[in-house]
């Protein structure tokens, strides 16, 4: 058994070239092979939200506090709020974030396929965060 306490490791900002505004991840977690699972508590302040990605093995998120919106190339943009589950396909082009007036916390979860959990591609487009597009 491994216990990650919360705050153990300390919280870092989200890299520009894969978000868009303040975010911060904590409890960030990888298991080692033959594992595959890896994951973190991602808190997007208002405006935030990822760049579009896919995963190789689909995503899960958990929401735990805020409200956010997600969407999958294609479709609409979805609002999200706490206790919802949302799951994106193995493949499926997508991103999520908060809404331009609250923050957002969620749970990520996906796993790795030949060690890779995501690709991320380019920054959601303003008109396409504000469901403009």
């Amino acid at each position: 058994m491994d216990i990650l306490r919360h705050g153990a490791l300390p919280p870092i900002d989200g890299p520009a070239e894969y978000f868009t505004g303040s975010v911060q991840l904590a409890s960030r977690f990888q298991r080692d092979a033959p594992a595959r699972v890896g994951g973190a508590i991602v808190t997007f302040q208002p405006g935030a939200r990822t760049a579009w990605h896919t995963h190789p093995l689909g995503q899960t998120l958990i929401v735990t506090a805020g409200h956010g919106w997600a969407q999958r190339e294609g479709g609409p943009r979805e609002e999200i709020t706490v206790g919802d589950v949302i799951w994106f396909a193995p493949g499926e082009r997508h991103w999520h974030g908060a809404t331009t007036d609250s923050a957002m916390t969620h749970v990520a979860i996906s796993e790795a396929l030949d060690g890779r959990g995501v690709d991320w591609l380019e920054p959601v487009a303003d008109p396409d965060y504000r469901g403009e597009a």
